[in-house]
């Protein structure tokens, strides 16, 4: 009997904080695999891309999104470009996925055209967001902290 070929899906976010939306990003790029691999952005990332502080260290939202069902693994993704992409290639994701309110963004663009030099075979994805009117999490985490809540 022939093993199953595994398949290696990633996807990686700042998930602060971590909502249904994620939830549902996580369950349809699981059903392409056998493997899912979540990259958490690192707080630097959210204070250099988003000029905010995180609502969540790294730490906590990575401790998250590990008791997700659909997520079998997941990491603090290097601040290091050279250490995330060498990070990335060593998993060796067949699928990577992009949620689609970030896709088009020129950080993301710029990820595409290196993996694809070190990875040929990489297949990249689009997941269409869920509900985007009521999950969003700029919009969750300003809600919270109106509230005074984390």
């Amino acid at each position: 009997m022939a093993a199953e070929r595994i398949i290696r899906v990633m996807l990686m976010g700042t998930f602060d904080p971590l909502h249904d939306g994620h939830r549902h990003f996580f369950a349809e790029a699981r059903k392409s695999g056998t493997e899912l691999y979540v990259g958490v952005m690192p707080d630097s990332f959210i204070r250099n891309l988003k000029g905010r502080e995180p609502m969540y260290c790294e730490q906590k939202r990575l401790e998250a999104v590990l008791h997700e069902p659909n997520v079998g693994h997941a990491f603090i993704v290097p601040e290091n470009e050279e250490e995330e992409i060498s990070k990335i290639v060593g998993l060796k994701p067949d699928i990577y996925y992009f949620g689609s309110a970030t896709y088009n963004h020129p950080w993301n663009t710029r990820l595409q055209a290196i993996l694809m030099a070190h990875l040929p075979a990489i297949e990249f994805r689009v997941i269409d967001a869920y509900d985007r009117s009521r999950l969003n999490s700029t919009r969750l985490r300003q809600a919270l902290e109106k509230k005074g809540t984390k």
